[in-house]
C-alpha cells in the first residue's frame, strides 16, 4: 500500500516548484501556498481543493501581474481583481473559466505615462460574456465622452465607430482591444 501526503507539510520539486500547506490523500487540499518558479516571481497563495487553485487565492505573475479573488477548478470564477501592469490596465468583476463573465469594471490607463487615475482613463461599466463587452454596459472615455448601451460582438463595433467617427474622436482604434 502506497502512503499518501497528508496534513500539513513542504513539497520541493526537481523542477524548482515548492509547495507548503494542507495535503488530504496526496492532494494540495485547504490552505497553502505555491511557488512555481525559482526565483519565487511566479506564485499562489490560498485556498486548494484536491490539487487544484479553488476558493479565495491571490496569484502573482512573472510579469508583476496580480490575481485577487475566487477560483473553481484551477481557474479564475467569482469575484475577482486582475491588474495588468505590464498593459496599464484592471478589471474588477465577475469571471468563469479565466475571463471576465458577468458584470464588472475593465480600467485602461494612459499606457505612454503609466499613469492609472481615472481622470487619464477608458473606462467600461457592465456586462462581459467570455471575456468581451457584452449585454448592457457603458464605456467612458478619457476625453469626457461617454457611450451607454447594448454590447454585442458586431452591433457595439459598429454603433459605437459610426458615433465616434461622426464626433470627430481622435482614440477610435484603441477603444476596441480585445482581451
Amino acid at each position: 500500500m502506497n502512503s499518501l501526503r497528508h496534513g500539513s507539510g513542504v513539497f520541493k520539486s526537481s523542477c524548482e516548484q515548492y509547495y507548503e500547506g494542507e495535503w488530504h490523500e496526496g492532494k494540495r487540499h485547504g490552505q497553502g501556498k505555491m511557488i512555481y518558479n525559482k526565483h519565487g516571481t511566479v506564485s499562489y497563495s490560498g485556498e486548494w481543493c484536491n490539487g487544484n487553485r479553488q476558493g479565495y487565492g491571490i496569484m502573482r505573475y512573472a510579469s508583476g501581474n496580480n490575481y485577487e479573488g475566487y477560483w473553481y477548478n484551477d481557474k479564475k470564477s467569482g469575484r475577482g481583481y486582475m491588474i495588468w501592469r505590464d498593459l496599464d490596465e484592471l478589471y474588477c468583476g465577475d469571471w468563469l473559466n479565466d475571463l471576465p463573465h458577468g458584470n464588472g469594471e475593465h480600467i485602461w490607463g494612459d499606457s505612454s505615462s503609466k499613469l492609472a487615475t481615472r481622470q487619464l482613463c477608458n473606462i467600461y461599466r457592465g456586462s462581459f460574456e467570455s471575456g468581451v463587452r457584452s449585454g448592457l454596459g457603458t464605456f467612458f472615455y478619457s476625453n469626457g465622452s461617454q457611450y451607454s448601451g447594448i454590447y454585442s460582438l458586431t452591433h457595439s463595433l459598429t454603433h459605437s465607430l459610426t458615433y465616434l467617427l461622426t464626433h470627430s474622436f481622435r482614440y477610435v482604434a484603441k477603444q476596441y482591444e480585445t482581451w
